[in-house]
């Protein structure tokens, strides 16, 4: 499909959106989720699978976001994506997508990856996520990168692991089954992106008040009584962990960046093999609603 198609696709989406946010008059509607699939995205992720998308009276929330219910893989430390994935099925209030990791994200210098920097970039990334006090390693970095003229490089691999998710829409909540393959190899550690625009998700919510969003990512506080929030919509953006198979254990995060080349909010569900598997599965629920929140 050429971009130019993509794109009369993603016109009648976000067209038939606005009827029927028309049909609601002055009320407002729900948002609505729908297959990424003919979506290309924004900014450095461009190119790269989605889940679904969020509308909102016809506007497509999920700007440079990797959508609802995506998968990457941190493998030996290249961080793998997917730019493939099977034809969407669809029956009443259910999605199904199966994606295959393949494209690594590396870095460089004028185009040429660097096994090297892409280890220490990724490094880097792994360290500050887990540890919040370290933060500003996030500023260090984008500094270190600019005036080295590091860039990312994407490139192809061999597909070892597909995820297979089903999406079951229920009113304004996604719920969410995932099922690993790795097809024979062991299972490396998964994450289960969640990702909207980090320019409408700019504050969270915690107590009935605005509060400041997270820098980067970071762990999920606990108990969950904070969450993504978008102020000029008065959206609320959540998510809840379901059952992991045995032998995964699980860390939940979450995060916003609103930079030159990134503009991303969301939740991120890390799923790291305590033993040698090929095969799990996660159910989650993730929810978009408006207003009501306390």
């Amino acid at each position: 499909m050429t971009r130019r198609e993509l794109d009369r696709n993603m016109e009648r989406i976000t067209g038939s959106m606005s009827r029927f946010s028309r049909e609601w008059g002055n009320q407002n509607p729900p948002v609505r989720f729908v297959p990424g699939g003919i979506y290309q995205g924004e900014g450095r992720s461009r190119g790269l699978s989605r889940g679904l998308l969020v509308l909102d009276k016809g506007e497509n929330l999920t700007r440079e976001g990797l959508g609802i219910g995506c998968p990457v893989a941190l493998d030996y430390g290249e961080t793998v994506f997917s730019r493939t994935h099977y034809e969407w099925k669809e029956q009443e209030g259910c999605y199904e997508c199966t994606f295959s990791l393949d494209t690594g994200l590396g870095w460089g210098i004028t185009g040429q990856r660097s096994r090297v920097l892409s280890q220490l970039v990724n490094g880097a990334v792994d360290l500050y996520m887990k540890h919040p006090a370290l933060q500003p390693l996030l500023l260090i970095g984008n500094i270190f990168r600019s005036f080295f003229l590091i860039r990312p490089v994407w490139y192809e691999i061999p597909a070892k692991t597909e995820v297979e998710f089903r999406y079951q829409i229920k009113g304004d909540s996604v719920e969410i089954t995932c099922r690993i393959h790795g097809h024979g190899w062991d299972l490396p550690t998964i994450c289960l992106l969640n990702e909207l625009g980090g320019e409408a998700f700019c504050t969270s919510w915690s107590e009935g008040e605005e509060v400041a969003p997270p820098r980067g990512w970071e762990c999920y506080p606990h108990p969950l009584e904070q969450w993504l929030f978008d102020p000029s919509r008065g959206l609320h953006f959540r998510i809840a962990l379901g059952r992991v198979s045995e032998g995964i254990a699980t860390h939940l995060f979450w995060g916003r960046e609103r930079t030159r080349d990134l503009c991303w909010a969301g939740y991120g569900i890390e799923l790291v093999p305590e033993r040698l598997i090929t095969t799990a599965t996660c159910r989650y629920t993730v929810t978009v609603s408006r207003g009501g929140m306390e």
